[in-house]
């Protein structure tokens, strides 16, 4: 029987690996410059992971960081403006470059694709609960479909980030939250 696995490797691999990916792209990440980035051997990289397409999966499967709830329901919109600019901006922690070339990696392949829509799925879940108890509490509009709203918000910021190559400042995601919410 073997050494137990040692699971903050796991973690400074993969961390590290975000990092590259947004630094050198996806071209030049190895599994050799992850190990170097994390400061552990490359034999401990590759009995973790056997391809860099398995290092891109582990980044998309991260989980996204959790932000506290509002106190009450009328307290959503400081929440919101937190939670979009995580979900859509750098939530994953990989800048712009690494952002894009996660999805590109996710384009080209179907586990990676998966694991980053179960974890962005994952991800929704509290904001969207957030928003359908304001709704319930009168302080959103009782028509609106609370889903559609979180997503044009984080559709405007991804656009903003991989498309036009801008990140969106605190100010900006709180009048794009003011506007949203106040149809």
């Amino acid at each position: 029987m073997g050494r137990p696995r040692d699971e903050s490797i796991d973690g400074l691999v993969v961390d590290a690996c975000a990092q590259l990916l947004g630094e050198i792209g996806r071209a030049q990440l190895t599994r050799q410059r992850v190990a170097r980035r994390a400061g552990v051997s490359l034999p401990a990289v590759s009995r973790r992971f056997l391809s860099v397409d398995d290092l891109l999966l582990a980044v998309a499967s991260r989980p996204r960081r959790q932000r506290p709830l509002p106190e009450t329901p009328g307290d959503f919109e400081p929440y919101l403006v937190a939670v979009v600019g995580d979900l859509a901006g750098d939530g994953w922690g990989l800048g712009r470059r690494g952002a894009a070339e996660l999805v590109a990696a996710a384009a080209g392949d179907v586990r990676i694709a998966r694991a980053l829509s179960a974890a962005e799925q994952a991800a929704r879940r509290e904001p969207l609960q957030v928003l359908q108890t304001a709704q319930d509490k009168g302080h959103l509009a009782a028509g609106l479909d609370v889903g559609l709203l979180l997503d044009q918000l984080i559709g405007v910021v991804c656009y903003r980030l991989l498309w036009l190559g801008e990140e969106m400042t605190g100010a900006d995601l709180t009048q794009l939250v003011k506007h949203a919410v106040s149809q």
